[in-house]
């Protein structure tokens, strides 16, 4: 979402290198005896990341709230929060490239690396179910690297995260059972392709790619687009429609509002975690919403 925005960060970018010069240049972590210092794009990451770390360190979130990280420009203080930093995080491919920007030679977890996803793909990762379990693992050995002594707990804490993720996937596992053994409709339609990625593992077929690609690229969907998808609501040809509602395009609240006159079940999703959730509260909401369609389906 919001891509165009990318080529406004250049400026501020090509000046913070500049702006850290009079920075007081940190000394090396292995000299020092503190906590782990994790800083991490988002607060997906941060509450991954701090999940291991448990009492051994602080992962701190650059954006928070309901900020949309594409839109995020990044000034002296936020490069200087990430040089002091002994690991940084973020998901990478055009989501938060303003990271790897500011990054210096820390470790670091990316999760476009950790996943092999690569530029142009869906760069919502955080939708990935497989996600949690392989970040937790990358993130607890580069603490293990880094506090060598500790390497107990963090094994401890990882374990801990890992079952608790698990609970997660295994909502989207019974989701994609369901859809494989009960002969439930797989063709689905979605505001724009942020929730693409678990609709996949789960089994289900986005059926208006035209229509969301263009939203999530902030321009008008060709009329064709827009009649396919009117179509395709007012016959109940799709199982669900995905709502992203921090996307305020008129032409999304239309086909919501078409949705709903026709008994099309909506799946209510956002593109940040939402205020007083974690991480894990978020996406079993979310799957929750989806076994319950599948439930009224199975009548």
């Amino acid at each position: 979402m919001k891509q165009t925005r990318r080529w406004v960060l250049i400026g501020t970018l090509l000046l913070i290198p500049l702006l850290l010069a009079g920075c007081k240049k940190k000394q090396p972590a292995s000299s020092q005896h503190h906590q782990l210092k994790v800083v991490a794009s988002t607060n997906v990451y941060a509450q991954l990341a701090q999940g291991v770390l448990g009492q051994e360190g602080k992962a701190t979130a650059i954006v928070q709230g309901t900020t949309d990280p594409h839109d995020f420009e990044p000034g002296t203080e936020t490069a200087h929060t990430v040089e002091q930093a002994d690991l940084l995080i973020w998901n990478g491919i055009g989501y938060d490239d303003w990271m790897a920007k500011l990054a210096q030679k820390q470790p670091q977890v990316v999760a476009a690396h950790v996943l092999d996803r690569h530029d142009g793909e869906n760069e919502h990762l955080f939708f990935d179910p497989r996600m949690p379990r392989k970040m937790i693992t990358q993130i607890e050995q580069q603490a293990r690297n880094l506090r060598p002594k500790q390497q107990k707990q963090f094994q401890k804490n990882a374990a801990a995260q890992q079952k608790k993720y698990a609970a997660v996937t295994n909502l989207a596992d019974q989701a994609r059972t369901n859809l494989a053994t009960k002969q439930l409709n797989q063709k689905v339609a979605v505001s724009e392709p942020v929730f693409n990625d678990a609709l996949k593992y789960m089994g289900y077929q986005v059926a208006n790619a035209s229509f969301a690609n263009a939203i999530d690229k902030e321009v008008d969907p060709s009329p064709k687009a827009v009649r396919d998808l009117r179509a395709s609501l007012e016959k109940r040809e799709v199982a669900f429609f995905v709502d992203n509602t921090q996307n305020d395009s008129k032409v999304v609240r239309q086909m919501v509002s078409l949705a709903k006159k026709h008994q099309v079940p909506v799946i209510k999703i956002t593109e940040t975690v939402p205020p007083k959730q974690t991480y894990a509260e978020w996406m079993t909401g979310i799957y929750q919403q989806v076994l319950a369609v599948q439930k009224q389906e199975q009548g």
